[in-house]
């Protein structure tokens, strides 16, 4: 990957923080009484989802020279919790679809990204030589926001949207959105400064 490909990833990256600190924000003001910002919600996941499938498009060549024909696999998983996240969180806005059951399909979205990111954290680590620490979280990160695959239980109808796997599904969402925005903020100056070396 040259550099103008690896600056453009940590742009994204950076990018991508800032999609979940704007989700995070109009939460807060949905919550603290005004509904108008229930769509406006919906659409920085929209956002958030579209961002990290382009992270996925950005960074397939680094996956693919270190992972082979593999890599196609998780970029797959990658485009498949976009238009999961995407197209619920647009159904969601537009009323034709229940909060609780698209919150399901955005943790199963969210599983899907966890599959790519379990290739991408370690293959990145390598490339921009992360310290440990940051690669030990990006295994952490991979790992929950894998937990999102149980939302397809309930919607399978499985198992019940209040039953404690569902609840498991729903928590690697929310630790999915808190720490891979964070290890995104953390690794993007590691991979800006391997371009100057």
């Amino acid at each position: 990957m040259n550099s103008e490909k690896r600056a453009a990833l940590a742009r994204l990256m950076r990018a991508y923080v800032w999609a979940v600190v704007l989700s995070f924000i109009t939460l807060a003001l949905l919550y603290s009484g005004q509904p108008d910002f229930g769509p406006i919600n919906d659409m920085t996941t929209v956002a958030i989802g579209f961002v990290a499938a382009a992270i996925a498009w950005q960074a397939h060549e680094i996956v693919l020279e270190q992972r082979g024909a593999s890599a196609n696999i998780f970029l797959g998983a990658a485009i498949m919790g976009f238009l999961l996240i995407a197209g619920n969180s647009f159904m969601v806005a537009f009323g034709g679809l229940n909060w609780l059951v698209g919150g399901m399909y955005t943790a199963l979205g969210v599983g899907f990204l966890g599959i790519w990111f379990s290739a991408l954290g370690p293959t990145l680590g390598a490339v921009a030589k992360l310290p440990d620490g940051l690669v030990r979280l990006g295994r952490w990160t991979a790992w929950a926001m894998m937990l999102g695959l149980l939302g397809a239980l309930p919607l399978l109808g499985l198992i019940q949207m209040n039953s404690g796997l569902a609840y498991a599904g729903m928590l690697g969402k929310l630790v999915g959105w808190l720490l891979f925005p964070w290890w995104a903020h953390k690794s993007a100056p590691h991979l800006s400064h391997a371009l100057n070396q």
